[in-house]
């Protein structure tokens, strides 16, 4: 059987006073029951924050009814307690937070377990909510306006901040690639002052090798000459020849200085010349060529 039902809608007999997702109780009757998916517009009105913001939460329920007798049996307004239960969730929802963290949770009022009194008390009067949807937001104009500041102060900082980063990175890359550039050519710079050293070393080895080759050279005459030196004198002395006397006749055949006079008149110079002692008393003689 079916039964004339009283229930909340939202218009009155002053329409022009009526706003979208007010509601009013007994302003819709009905003798038939809806049983179709249908779908709640409702603003809650007047939540408080902690920090005293009076705030208006905009919300969409989307709900089915899941048992006809138990709805009969426990409500006379299932749309007024919808309302009330989502008033009390919400309002529970912003008395712990302040205006700011409401606007940062608001992804969390289109989760159905932000609702737990509306879901318990739909269940209790044979209905399912199937999903709330978050609609906006709305406070009064002078904290609106203090809030779209606040937030284009904080897009306009957060721009700055981003354009000083980029000048950062763009000053440490520029920084770190003339580093590297330095790193570069000091590496260059060194490699050639080493291949130069090295070279310099090879060249000294070279040179040092060849004056040690002449050096064993020279030695290697001089004892050559002193061999034969000593095995002519050797058969000199087996011929009966005094080695004594020869040395010192050879010795004193071999003057000790030179004396070159040139010139036109050099054939009638007078030249008178003062042997030292130790050449006389050795019986050195002075060469002249002229």
């Amino acid at each position: 059987n079916a039964h004339e039902r009283n229930g909340s809608r939202d218009f009155t007999d002053e329409p022009e006073k009526v706003q979208h997702g007010d509601k009013f109780p007994h302003q819709l009757k009905f003798t038939k029951v809806n049983l179709t998916p249908t779908q709640l517009y409702f603003d809650v009105k007047d939540a408080r924050t902690t920090d005293d913001a009076q705030i208006t939460i905009s919300l969409m329920v989307f709900y089915h009814m899941n048992d006809l007798e138990l709805m009969l049996d426990t409500t006379q307004d299932p749309i007024g307690d919808f309302v009330n239960a989502l008033a009390a969730d919400v309002m529970s929802f912003a008395a712990d937070k302040t205006y700011e963290a409401v606007l940062s949770r608001t992804a969390s009022m289109c989760e159905l377990s932000t609702f737990p009194i509306l879901t318990s008390r739909a269940k209790a009067i044979g209905y399912l909510i199937d999903k709330v949807v978050f609609r906006g937001i709305k406070t009064s104009s002078h904290l609106q306006d203090m809030h779209n500041k606040a937030v284009s102060n904080a897009a306009r900082l957060r721009l700055e901040s981003l354009e000083s980063e980029q000048k950062e990175r763009r000053l440490d890359l520029e920084t770190r690639h003339a580093h590297e550039r330095e790193r570069t050519k000091l590496t260059a710079d060194s490699e050639a002052s080493e291949e130069k050293r090295s070279l310099s070393d090879k060249e000294h080895q070279q040179l040092l090798r060849h004056w040690r080759e002449q050096k064993q050279a020279e030695l290697e005459h001089a004892q050559q000459s002193q061999l034969q030196e000593l095995d002519y004198l050797t058969k000199l002395s087996k011929t009966g020849v005094d080695l004594t006397q020869y040395l010192v006749a050879r010795e004193a055949s071999r003057p000790s200085q030179h004396i070159r006079v040139d010139g036109a008149a050099s054939a009638l110079a007078k030249v008178h010349l003062s042997a030292p002692a130790a050449d006389k008393s050795a019986g050195r003689q002075a060469g002249f060529f002229g």
